[in-house]
């Protein structure tokens, strides 16, 4: 119920203050003169103190991050995640100092405070303290977006210029990557990155032009070369396509920000695991046909081979993963492309459940009453297949689009089935790119 009216003068203000009183006196709506503060040059709003320039942590919500005792539940864990977290768009990276704090909430798991957690604790109150100032945005300048990505998490910071001359940060992000993602190559994980940072501040760079800083000198051609040997990386491209931005190539020890923000949780665990990281070593189990680490399991065969056993909850996931990067090809190809590294008992049931329920494939393999003629495209946008699907219960009417050379999927839910509403979906999918030579329907 905090309303807050601001203008770069007095004469301004006290113009928009008058109009915003007399609207009051229209509605019938009362203010508190107790509460009332007239012609700030700096307020605290929502836990953060906002003067011309900048924005800062509130220190009231902050102390009390800061002078939380040890978490003896989750509940108190919660509390605290929950006072820190309110400032994480001041911390790079947030997400990567509190992975073994999050993960703790997760479940109805045993509660045990462990070193990690201790570690990470201490971490993100050492953040809290050494907090930066975060400038205002103008939206009249450009912007320049730096994002990063190491091997547990994705990081990204929105920089302007300040007064005078040197850029300085907006808003920090940054975003714990899944299991599925963290076996992701380094071309990909910065690719994701690039995507995730893009559409984090979408509000701020969507029609304006600004400049992509990345340290991964593969991502460098992005905006000039067409495709890469690399579906998920095209398929990733095209939904950045509508943003105007160059790219420019910077070398790690020179990205300063957004590299550092990824890095530095690295080296914090590198530096608090390192005796521990010796010890793993020697600490495998053989038991029967399985070998367990401390964080992974593997299946032993025969013939000497092993092969990674993945967790139950990563198995979907996977398993739809590497049918995508197959351009959906059957059950017999992805079945296949899984047990090369993966094992668990019913693997092709598995992949046979998840394929019946996928999407794209149930688009494609529609038939006709004439029969169904292979489609082929050679190059993007040449033919664009459209088809609804209902599911669900109440039923939903899902419009579903397809690009058959880039095999990138569109989908919206829609009302009716209607021309004038299948047409407007269709304007608005293709004002993002190119409209295609051939629109495909039954």
């Amino acid at each position: 119920d905090d309303i807050v009216i601001h203008a770069r003068d007095t004469s301004k203000h006290d113009e928009l203050f008058f109009k915003v009183m007399q609207r009051f006196k229209e509605k019938g709506l009362r203010v508190n003169p107790k509460k009332v503060q007239f012609r700030k040059s700096e307020v605290e709003l929502l836990g953060v103190t906002i003067d011309g320039d900048n924005r800062n942590p509130s220190e009231i919500t902050r102390n009390l991050a800061l002078e939380s005792k040890r978490p003896e539940c989750v509940k108190e864990l919660r509390t605290f995640l929950g006072l820190a977290g309110w400032f994480r768009e001041f911390i790079g990276n947030f997400a990567m100092i509190t992975v073994a704090l999050t993960e703790a909430l997760k479940g109805n798991k045993k509660w045990k405070w462990s070193d990690e957690m201790e570690s990470e604790f201490t971490l993100v109150k050492e953040e809290l303290r050494n907090i930066r100032s975060l400038k205002i945005p103008d939206y009249n300048k450009s912007f320049r977006l730096r994002t990063d990505a190491c091997d547990t998490g994705l990081g990204a910071v929105l920089l302007q210029t300040n007064s005078e001359g040197k850029w300085v940060p907006i808003q920090w992000a940054s975003k714990k990557l899944t299991p599925t993602e963290r076996r992701y190559t380094i071309t990909e994980k910065e690719m994701l990155a690039v995507v995730w940072g893009i559409e984090k501040f979408e509000y701020e760079l969507r029609g304006r032009r600004f400049e992509l800083m990345t340290d991964h000198k593969a991502l460098e051609e992005i905006r000039n070369k067409p495709y890469f040997n690399n579906n998920r990386v095209n398929r990733w491209i095209e939904r950045i396509q509508e943003y105007d931005f160059s790219v420019q190539y910077v070398k790690g020890e020179l990205m300063g920000d957004a590299d550092a923000l990824s890095r530095q949780f690295q080296e914090e665990k590198q530096k608090e695991n390192k005796l521990k990281g010796i010890s793993k070593q020697t600490e495998w189990k053989i038991m029967k046909h399985t070998i367990i680490n401390r964080e992974k399991e593997y299946a032993k065969f025969d013939d000497g081979s092993q092969k990674e056993i993945p967790k139950i909850e990563e198995r979907n996931e996977l398993i739809e993963e590497i049918h995508t990067d197959l351009n959906h090809r059957g059950v017999k190809a992805t079945h296949y492309k899984l047990k090369q590294k993966y094992y668990w008992p019913g693997m092709k049931d598995s992949v046979t459940r998840i394929l019946k329920e996928c999407e794209t494939c149930q688009v494609a393999n529609r038939k006709t009453k004439g029969g169904v003629e292979f489609v082929t495209a050679n190059r993007k946008g040449e033919k664009f297949a459209i088809d609804i699907m209902e599911i669900g219960e109440p039923r939903r009417r899902i419009l579903i689009g397809i690009d058959y050379f880039t095999r990138y999927v569109y989908a919206k839910q829609i009302k009716e089935r209607t021309s004038e509403e299948i047409i407007s979906v269709l304007e608005e999918w293709f004002t993002r790119g190119d409209v295609p030579e051939v629109l495909i329907s039954d």
